[in-house]
This record gives structure tokens, C-alpha cells and sequence, in this order.
């Protein structure tokens, strides 16, 4: 039996998924891996806008949405993994490069999660099976681009099916 794959959540794909009512069912049974940065965007971020929010009803959204994600955290069934940042600081500072390169910005101006990116190669260069799922086409064609550098291979699934 080949060991189970890794699975690398983007911020995209978790809210897609969360959106159909169907997070907890595609996580089952997975190893998911997610990085503080996407935790930041599903949790404390939207906590810092709730009372912003006007409406009654679109509240409860993002209240309901902010508690499954940490419930799914502290059960370990979202693990907020760290990137070995003194290994992979080269390859970060590449990520970011490549994502400006895509989105046609200035460094300093990328929005894309480039972490994501690095955690994906980083487990596929520690010879783990990797699945990233990620509806973020930047996203996407840089770890294509970069896992192919790197001569590592990484699946890349949005939540509408299989890219790689």
C-alpha cells in the first residue's frame, strides 16, 4: 500500500468547498495542511470584519463559516503547518517572484498566498505525495511551473475537478 498523499488547502478551495456545505466531507479521511497565512484569511480576518457587517444574516454567514474552520483546526483534521523558513527562503522569495511575473505587479504588491506555494514544494521535496487544491490560477501555474523546476511532481485539483 503506497503512503497517503498530502493535501495543501488554499484559501480558494476551502472556501468553495465550505460555500457547497461540503469541507468536512472532503477533508475526511485526508492528511489537510494548511499555512497560518490561509488560517489569518479564514479566521482572524474575517473576525476583524464582523462588525462591520450590516446585515443580520451575512453575519451569521461569516460567523458560522469563522467556526467551522477552527473547530476543523483544533480537531487536527486543518493543521496549520509551518514552512521551514531557513531552507526554503530561496524558494519563497522565488514563489513571490513568479506570482508577480503571473499577476503583472510589483513584488510588494502580490496578493497570492506565495507560502502555499513553498509548503507544496516542500513536502513534495521531502518525498512526500503531493496534492495541492486550489482554485487560484496564479497559484496554480506557478507550483506547476516551480514543481517542474524543482523536478518534483505535485497534483493540482480545484474543487471542479483535477488540473494536473
Amino acid at each position: 500500500m503506497s503512503e497517503k498523499p498530502i493535501y495543501i488547502l488554499n484559501a480558494s478551495a476551502i472556501i468553495a468547498l465550505q460555500r457547497k456545505g461540503k469541507l468536512t466531507q472532503y477533508i475526511k479521511d485526508k492528511t489537510c495542511l494548511i499555512t497560518s497565512r490561509v488560517k489569518e484569511e479564514l479566521i482572524e480576518k474575517p473576525k476583524l470584519k464582523l462588525r462591520e457587517i450590516k446585515t443580520d444574516k451575512l453575519r451569521k454567514i461569516v460567523e458560522d463559516s469563522v467556526k467551522e474552520i477552527e473547530i476543523l483546526v483544533s480537531e487536527g483534521k486543518l493543521v496549520v503547518t509551518s514552512i521551514k523558513y531557513k531552507r526554503f527562503s530561496k524558494l519563497l522569495d522565488e514563489a513571490r517572484k513568479t506570482i508577480a511575473i503571473y499577476e503583472s505587479r510589483a513584488e510588494h504588491e502580490v496578493k497570492a498566498d506565495h507560502t502555499i506555494v513553498v509548503l507544496a514544494l516542500q513536502k513534495a521535496l521531502e518525498g512526500r505525495k503531493t496534492i495541492l487544491v486550489s482554485n487560484d490560477k496564479t497559484i496554480n501555474k506557478v507550483v506547476q511551473k516551480l514543481a517542474t523546476s524543482k523536478g518534483v511532481k505535485i497534483t493540482i485539483k480545484t474543487t471542479n475537478g483535477n488540473i494536473t
